[in-house]
């Protein structure tokens, strides 16, 4: 192993070159400039720990901007902090982001040749700097970052060979995690198609209305062989009724399929059921609405309880096909249990959601939930000014569309291997994700050497 220099960021820019530079601000950039189409502009919200977030919320910058502030264009190699707030977040510049555009509330610093900026990224999001950054930060009521605070980021550098090899290997898990999480998304995509043209737009149905005949026609491509095709065309209706909805699909209500089918709408304990004393630091985890996303869970963050605690509290328990969904707060967060998940416990803060398997798939009352129109309703019912907080009645309103039980059979058999397959790969990449973080500061401060991570990278899937 080569010996390992302690320097700082700006000794190094000092003496090797290299840059740091806040975004535009004040008059230099106003907010009238930004624009719908153009490239991502990069402050607080788009940056995250290692990678950047962006979405239909993020302003562009137009080639005029560009042209006009050149030196807030990112290029390959930069490091984006985030100025304001969580101010341990860094994000590192690949092929994909180059040309974007530095927000005001971002930093960008550029490294000489003699770094590599993977490494660098990868020393700064380790535990050690990640307190260091909030240690240093300015501001007592938010945290903020300034250029001279980076540039007294304390640097341990091997070799530049050793440091591409170091950052090399913890990029090949992030790549795997990329893969896995970009296979996720294509998932989700497709098991929301099926559900938005079957049960939103009513896709087939109204295929047969404009006069198609063809099964693959009717079915809008979504399966090529004809049998196949044939079959899905003849479950739906070929007319809609009064009412708007294919002939014999009926609205009923999410309370009203609980009664009929013995499913259950239910507040997580609440009260004397269930302390402070009993959390614990391992055990059981306890699904809080903050460990909830749109669409799953958020990694990290869990409560936990014992076994013993999670048996006297058995209503509670959460079992393969429950929807858990947070009912404080941001309204709408949500996750569909699967076998990893399988004795977990509902929180406070949730509603647990479980139905018999049949005749309703939980699958299709996921996809219910996650409807826009079903979200808005839900949002406008929820009560609080301050926090909004749903409560049981009101989820039990909630309007549930009830087409043929053999459609329903169907589309769970459709999206159910997708479900499946997104659950693989969450649960590898929190395999991946664990094997990185437990290398990491090890490789940052050279307790071990690489043949002793590529052993344990080995065990990784």
């Amino acid at each position: 192993m080569s010996k390992w220099t302690q320097t700082t960021i700006g000794q190094v820019l000092l003496s090797d070159g290299g840059s740091i530079k806040t975004g535009p601000f004040g008059t230099t950039l106003k907010a009238a400039e930004y624009s719908d189409t153009g490239v991502p502009l990069i402050s607080v919200r788009e940056i995250g720990y290692g990678h950047f977030r962006v979405d239909e919320k993020t302003p562009r910058i137009g080639k005029q901007i560009l042209n006009r502030l050149p030196e807030y264009v990112l290029e390959k190699g930069d490091i984006v902090f985030g100025r304001k707030g969580a101010v341990d977040r860094a994000a590192l510049v690949t092929d994909a982001q180059i040309g974007w555009f530095l927000g005001s509330d971002g930093i960008r610093l550029r490294l000489p040749r003699t770094c590599d900026p993977s490494f660098v990224r990868y020393w700064i999001s380790t535990p050690l700097i990640r307190v260091w950054l909030h240690q240093h930060s300015t501001g007592s009521t938010m945290p903020s970052l300034n250029q001279n605070t980076i540039a007294r980021i304390p640097l341990n550098l091997p070799s530049l060979s050793e440091q591409h090899a170091i950052s090399s290997h913890l990029s090949s898990l992030d790549d795997k995690i990329e893969l896995n999480r970009r296979m996720n998304e294509t998932l989700e995509a497709m098991a929301q198609a099926v559900f938005r043209d079957w049960f939103v737009d009513f896709g087939p149905t109204r295929r047969k209305l404009e006069g198609a005949t063809d099964p693959l026609t009717i079915m809008g491509g979504l399966v090529q062989d004809t049998e196949r095709a044939q079959a899905l065309a003849d479950l739906f209706p070929a007319a809609l009724g009064d009412d708007g909805l294919p002939e014999g699909w009926r609205e009923t209500s999410l309370g009203a399929v609980a009664k009929a089918t013995g499913g259950i709408v239910q507040t997580g304990p609440f009260g004397s059921q269930l302390h402070q004393s009993d959390y614990l630091s391992a055990g059981l985890p306890v699904v809080m609405p903050a460990n909830l996303t749109y669409s799953g869970f958020r990694h990290g963050d869990f409560s936990y309880v014992s076994l013993e605690t999670t048996e006297r509290l058995s209503k509670h328990r959460l079992k393969t096909g429950d929807i858990v969904y947070g009912r404080r707060g941001d309204i709408g967060r949500k996750a569909l249990i699967g076998k990893y998940n399988e004795g977990w416990l509902c929180g406070t803060g949730c509603l647990k959601i479980s139905f018999p398997a049949k005749p309703i798939p939980a699958e299709y009352l996921f996809y219910s939930l996650d409807h826009q129109n079903t979200l808005d309703w839900i949002r406008a019912r929820a009560i609080g000014a301050t926090m909004p907080n749903l409560n049981t009645s009101t989820l039990a309103e909630m309007p549930l569309l009830y087409p043929s039980d053999a459609l329903l059979a169907v589309f769970e058999q459709m999206v159910k291997p997708m479900l499946t397959l997104r659950e693989e790969n969450d649960q590898q990449n929190g395999t991946l994700a664990a094997t990185r973080d437990l290398l990491l500061p090890k490789l940052m401060s050279g307790e071990i050497r690489l043949p002793e991570a590529e052993d344990l990278m080995e065990a990784a899937p």
